[in-house]
């Protein structure tokens, strides 16, 4: 299986704004590939993966300034898993070496790869006629990948890995360098005030309450801070309360 293979039931959709529309990709955790003339950049969960011109091929590593101001198409990839094992297939991986699955299980090597911090992927499909089964490693921690019968029908997560670990044949281990790859920030977001969020004047308080005025940030009026204008009310001042001013002494 090659990553074209992989993709197949991928849904595209245009693609176009170059780098930032890469960086709002990756910040909505994007799983998939873009592809723009020859060349392809592989994407996990709004991480990065590599990028590769010519795939297919003879495929080799590139970098994102092939898509400063590109266009093309998206693939989305129904998970971070499928798009990681298509990116490795993407690229001439080693092959480390062979095993048969009933003289060395492949839930045996797992914890060997795994705290090794293996970055490759495990790839069982000689002498398998039921799919092609994989385990995809990234420094270390491993996902599952299966393309099962004659439809190859895409299974993953905890159904993939007891199919894998069941099944019978003869598997390969493929170490795969990946570059370090990283997505541009997303632009920051235009139209909000300077200083505070939207329609939020930066030089008057939010709030300014009973005490001023909220439109102009003046003090407000007595009438506006729910005050007669003419002072406040006189309050009785009862036995040991001290009077306030206007208080006449009562007999």
């Amino acid at each position: 299986m090659d990553a074209h293979t992989v993709m197949d039931e991928w849904e595209p959709s245009p693609f176009d704004g170059g780098l930032d529309e890469l960086a709002r990709l990756g910040g909505n955790g994007f799983s998939g590939a873009v592809e723009s003339g020859d060349d392809w950049l592989f994407v996990a969960g709004g991480e990065a993966l590599v990028v590769v011109s010519g795939l297919g091929e003879s495929p080799t590593l590139d970098d994102l300034d092939a898509f400063e101001g590109a266009s093309g198409r998206r693939h989305e990839a129904p998970g971070p898993a499928a798009a990681r094992l298509a990116a490795m297939l993407a690229l001439d991986g080693e092959v480390r070496g062979q095993y048969f699955s009933d003289d060395t299980p492949i839930r045996t090597v797992e914890e060997t790869l795994s705290e090794g911090g293996f970055t490759g992927y495990v790839e069982l499909a000689e002498n398998v006629l039921s799919g092609d089964y994989y385990v995809v490693y990234e420094d270390g921690e491993a996902t599952y990948v299966a393309f099962v019968g004659s439809t190859e029908q895409l299974v993953t997560g905890e159904e993939a890995e007891t199919k894998t670990k069941n099944e019978v044949g003869i598997y390969s281990v493929v170490a795969v360098d990946l570059p370090a790859v990283e997505l541009p920030e997303p632009p920051e977001p235009t139209g909000a005030a300077s200083g505070g969020g939207p329609g939020v004047s930066p030089d008057t308080d939010e709030d300014d309450g009973p005490f001023g005025d909220e439109s102009t940030g003046e003090p407000a009026t007595g009438t506006e801070a729910g005050v007669p204008a003419d002072g406040p009310a006189d309050e009785p001042a009862g036995n040991g309360s001290i009077a306030g001013p206007g208080d006449e002494e009562r007999v």
